[in-house]
C-alpha cells in the first residue's frame, strides 16, 4: 500500500492522542474527521449552479491571468430512500470534461463518480473503505481495479462541499482523509475554520502537501464565495510565489 495509506492508518490510530517529548507537550492532533460524521452539516444544499473562473498571477505580478471556467452544479435528490446531492462539474473551454458526484446529503459519504474526458469514461463506486473504479476508453473493454484503505474516504471531487458543510465556530480543525484519482492512493489533509468576518463570510484553512488554501464560505447560505491559494516553499520554484484564486458568480443549471 502507497506510504499516504500507510499514514492514514498511524493518524487513525492515535485519534484524539497527545504526544509527550519530554517535559513539553507536542500539538495534538486534530480528529479525522469521516463520511458519515454528524459534525457535517447537509441541510444547506439546493439547487445551485456557479459559473467558476480559475486565475493566477506570478509573485510581484498585479495582473492576473485566466485559467479556465468551469460550471459547478449542485442538486438535491434521492439514493436508496436517502437524501442525496449530486455534484457536477464540466469545463466550459474547448476541452470536454464532466465530472458527475452522488453523495449521501447527511454526513456527506461518496456513493458513486463518474468521470467524461473526451472518450475516456471511468466511473468510481465508493463503499466505506473500498473504491471500485472501472474504466473505459471508446469500445474498448472495461478495466475494472479494486483498492481498500483502512477506513472510509472522502474524494477530492467533493472537497469543496465537505468545506462548506463543516462546524462554522472559530477553531474547529479536523483530519480529512481524501482519496486521489489520480494516483489511487488516500491522503490525509488539514482543514481549519478560523474566523468570520463582518461580512458573515467565514474563512476556512485547507492545507495539503503541496499547497495552502483559504476558502470564503457565507454563513447564511454556506456557498462558497472566495478562494484561494498558494504554493508551499518547497514546491516547484515556478510555483513558489504564485497566487490561484477563484472568481464566482450564479448562473442557471442545464434542464
Amino acid at each position: 500500500m502507497r506510504m499516504r495509506s500507510r499514514v492514514f492508518g498511524i493518524v487513525v490510530a492515535a485519534l484524539g492522542s497527545t504526544a509527550l517529548v519530554g517535559a513539553t507537550r507536542a500539538p495534538i492532533i486534530p480528529p479525522v474527521l469521516l463520511p458519515g460524521s454528524s459534525d457535517i452539516v447537509g441541510s444547506h444544499f439546493a439547487a445551485r449552479c456557479d459559473s467558476v473562473q480559475r486565475l493566477a498571477r506570478g509573485a510581484g505580478q498585479a495582473a492576473e491571468r485566466l485559467l479556465g471556467a468551469q460550471r459547478v452544479t449542485e442538486q438535491p435528490t434521492t439514493y436508496r430512500g436517502k437524501p442525496a446531492v449530486l455534484l457536477v462539474t464540466s469545463a466550459q473551454d474547448a476541452d470536454p470534461f464532466v465530472d458527475s458526484m452522488l453523495v449521501y446529503r447527511d454526513g456527506l459519504a461518496p456513493v458513486s463518480e463518474i468521470v467524461r474526458s473526451g472518450p475516456r469514461v471511468v466511473r468510481y463506486d465508493y463503499d466505506g473503505p473500498r473504491v471500485r473504479i472501472t474504466s473505459a476508453t471508446g469500445d474498448s473493454s472495461p478495466v475494472v481495479k479494486d483498492h481498500r484503505y483502512n477506513a472510509p474516504v472522502f474524494s477530492f471531487q467533493q472537497l469543496g462541499a465537505v468545506i462548506r458543510s463543516l462546524p462554522l465556530r472559530s477553531g474547529y480543525a479536523a483530519l480529512l482523509p481524501l482519496y486521489s484519482e489520480g494516483d489511487d492512493s488516500v491522503e490525509v489533509d488539514t482543514v481549519r475554520v478560523e474566523r468570520r468576518a463582518a461580512t458573515g463570510v467565514w474563512s476556512i484553512r485547507f492545507a495539503d502537501p503541496a499547497i495552502v488554501a483559504t476558502v470564503g464560505v457565507d454563513e447564511k447560505s454556506r456557498r462558497q464565495v472566495a478562494y484561494s491559494h498558494t504554493f508551499r516553499q518547497d514546491g516547484p520554484s515556478w510555483k513558489v510565489g504564485m497566487v490561484w484564486r477563484q472568481s464566482y458568480r450564479a448562473c442557471k443549471a442545464r434542464m
